[in-house]
């Protein structure tokens, strides 16, 4: 049994979304168009764009609002994620690790408990500090940032695998050894049967 730690933001549910309908909130609550906008329409090519774009203050500000706990409550998880973590949780000691405030950890813990884990408990991280320390016992860790990913495969003397959603931002990393990036979590599960993380399952009408 491996231990893999899951990140949430862009992993469980959908983040671009609504961080860029934050920032358009906040555009209009302030009424710095000039700023805000430049977070909400700025194309996102390298995973730390609406920070560069907008600046530190602005982003984490759009970034409260994204991980508010009203805001939470209203995501709604990836197909094939909440099926594929069922299949991991049957072979391995799974935990999830999101870089958000401790304070919102409960309304995290009850998302992922109603949408992901069935009812089950689990561990949750939940910290504005670098991943890498909570890391280092882990085997396998599913993530979207790339210097996590590129951290945790290669940082290390021991060979371990990294695997994520593909975005603009990590479709370079497609090329490195023991890093796997799919487009959705079907493709995601794929890998992860190829690699032997999960055993081969029967195909059922949602693997097919």
């Amino acid at each position: 049994m491996a231990k893999i730690a899951i990140d949430i933001d862009s992993t469980l549910y959908d983040f671009e979304a609504p961080m860029r309908q934050a920032f358009l909130d906040l555009a209009a609550h302030t009424g710095d168009k000039e700023t805000y906008y430049r977070g909400a329409y700025q194309s996102w090519v390298e995973w730390r764009s609406p920070t560069d774009v907008c600046g530190l203050d602005p982003f984490l500000e759009a970034l409260d609002v994204v991980h508010s706990p009203s805001v939470i409550a209203e995501q709604t998880p990836f197909p094939r994620c909440a099926d594929t973590i069922a299949r991991l949780r049957e072979e391995h000691d799974i935990f999830f690790i999101s870089n958000r405030s401790p304070e919102v950890e409960f309304h995290t813990y009850r998302w992922i408990k109603g949408h992901i884990m069935d009812g089950e408990d689990f561990d949750l991280i939940c910290t504005m500090d670098d991943k890498k320390p909570y890391l280092d016992d882990c085997q396998y860790l599913i993530d979207d940032r790339p210097k996590t990913l590129v951290e945790f495969v290669y940082d290390y003397d021991h060979k371990r695998k990294a695997f994520g959603l593909m975005y603009e931002y990590n479709r370079g990393l497609t090329d490195l050894d023991n890093i796997y990036l799919a487009p959705t979590w079907g493709g995601l599960a794929d890998y992860l049967e190829a690699k032997g993380v999960i055993s081969y399952a029967a195909r059922t009408p949602a693997h097919s």
